[in-house]
């Protein structure tokens, strides 16, 4: 399921293997961002390497009852669509959540 990097937009469905969470996003590579549909939030590029993008949002890691806003940084590789997603506390790297990305 190859994403692969172009000029053009690209619309990303992601999902989280463990708890299933469902992020869309679109990537504007002409302007470097990335803008998440559900939360209508647009945020700068951290970084891109080779064929991978860096990229933080402020928003909900899980699904419960305790889920709590926090800032999230996600790894997508847009070569094999694979996600990594985690908080931002250190203490919480052992609940990083894997997952894939479709171009829609």
């Amino acid at each position: 399921h190859r994403v692969g990097f172009s000029n053009e937009i690209v619309h990303l469905i992601c999902t989280t293997n463990i708890i299933q969470k469902k992020f869309s996003f679109f990537y504007i590579p002409k302007r470097n961002v990335i803008i998440w549909l559900e939360k209508a939030k647009e945020v700068v590029v951290k970084e891109t390497k080779e064929q991978t993008i860096y990229f933080d949002f402020h928003g909900d890691f899980g699904g419960g009852v305790d889920t709590i806003s926090s800032k999230l940084f996600f790894v997508l590789n847009m070569e094999s669509g694979e996600l990594l997603l985690r908080k931002d506390s250190d203490n919480n790297i052992e609940r990083e959540q894997i997952g894939k990305c479709y171009q829609k």
